[in-house]
């Protein structure tokens, strides 16, 4: 489980990286209204963003984050979960019964 979280986190971490890298956010907050909203100047000029989606690097970032989140979400994970509460409470339990 702890390896699949460490992955998802990997993938997120070298997505911020690249849209850093790569992305332009001015134009997405005009995009986003956002500049309207926090009164700062909308960009005269856009680049765009567009060069994102003809990225094999940016696909492949988007894909890893996509494929590593997927697996946390599955049933298995859930049941891990559930499985290793009910655990810790019955141990509480028993550590209660011994004081």
């Amino acid at each position: 489980m702890r390896l699949q979280e460490v992955q998802l986190a990997e993938a997120q971490k070298n997505l911020e990286s690249y849209l850093y890298q790569n992305c332009d956010f001015r134009n997405l907050a005009d995009n986003l209204i956002y500049s309207k909203i926090t009164g700062v100047d909308s960009v005269d000029s856009r680049k765009g963003n567009t060069n994102l989606l003809y990225s094999k690097e940016y696909e492949n970032y988007i894909f890893q984050f996509v494929a590593y989140g997927s697996s946390i979400k599955e049933s298995e994970y859930l049941d891990f979960e559930n499985e290793k509460q009910s655990l810790i409470t019955l141990i509480d339990q028993e550590l209660n019964n011994i004081n």
